[in-house]
């Protein structure tokens, strides 16, 4: 029986506003050496309306935001920084994007991720910096709400890191190194925002003792029929019939339209 008959499998339409976690479509690496630019090159045209991301770790020079994106907070230590980038991607979005220095020559490592399901919503965030340490971690990390879809965190080292630990709950999806000398580490990473837990420290091992940059920020994801009758399951607020709904998400969505 659907809603027009009389059932109404949910307490409220406010329910759907559930977050949901995002799901990774592809990622895509490019680093350069002494350079004014680097070009990231998706492998596949990306997906109208995905969340693409961009980490991007640089000597600490300026860097210029590539036309149609929006920058994250940049954040810098005496050695090096890390800038983030993201966008909603169009219905002819290009598969590649390139990403200028301000005049200056620099080594960049560049790492994108492209997510699936993404709401068009930036929440917000949060960055730290810490030097000659092997503790990589942000004390501000509490300060970001939590139950939203996913927490993005972009960190640039000034080493070629090994790392012995990193969050219970984060994916890492892209570690790059770059630049010459003792090099630098990229690291792109995410954690389902749902029910954030665990620790936010990434422990390098104690021969990598180094500076890093950390951004880390939040965006919201749309609902699908699994995640909300996870959660749904979880807090005791759907009935035996469920199941009625189990073949079709859109009968879900359409439900208060």
């Amino acid at each position: 029986m659907l809603a027009g008959e009389g059932f109404y499998p949910f307490p409220s339409p406010a329910f759907l506003r559930f977050p949901m976690a995002l799901h990774v479509i592809q990622t895509a690496t490019s680093k350069v050496n002494r350079a004014t630019s680097v070009t990231l090159t998706w492998g596949s045209q990306p997906e109208e309306n995905s969340l693409l991301y961009i980490g991007l770790g640089s000597d600490g020079g300026l860097i210029l935001t590539p036309s149609g994106w929006t920058a994250l907070t940049s954040v810098s230590t005496s050695s090096n920084k890390i800038s983030a980038f993201y966008k909603t991607a169009g219905a002819s979005e290009s598969t590649t994007v390139t990403i200028n220095t301000f005049l200056s020559a620099q080594d960049l490592g560049a790492g994108g991720v492209e997510y699936k399901d993404y709401a068009g919503s930036f929440h917000q965030q949060v960055t730290n910096t810490g030097t000659s340490t092997t503790t990589h971690d942000s004390s501000s990390i509490a300060s970001l709400t939590g139950n939203r879809s996913i927490l993005c965190h972009s960190a640039c080292v000034n080493k070629t890191v090994t790392y012995s630990g990193l969050p219970s709950d984060a994916t890492e999806r892209i570690r790059l190194p770059f630049g010459g000398g003792l090099g630098q580490t990229l690291f792109v990473l995410d954690r389902d925002d749902e029910n954030p837990s665990g620790s936010t420290t990434m422990t390098a091992t104690s021969s990598a003792s180094s500076d890093f940059a950390n951004n880390y920020a939040e965006f919201d994801g749309q609902h699908s029929l699994q995640h909300i009758l996870k959660a749904s399951r979880q807090t005791g607020r759907i009935g035996s019939q469920m199941a009625v709904f189990q073949e079709s998400e859109d009968a879900v969505l359409n439900l208060w339209r």
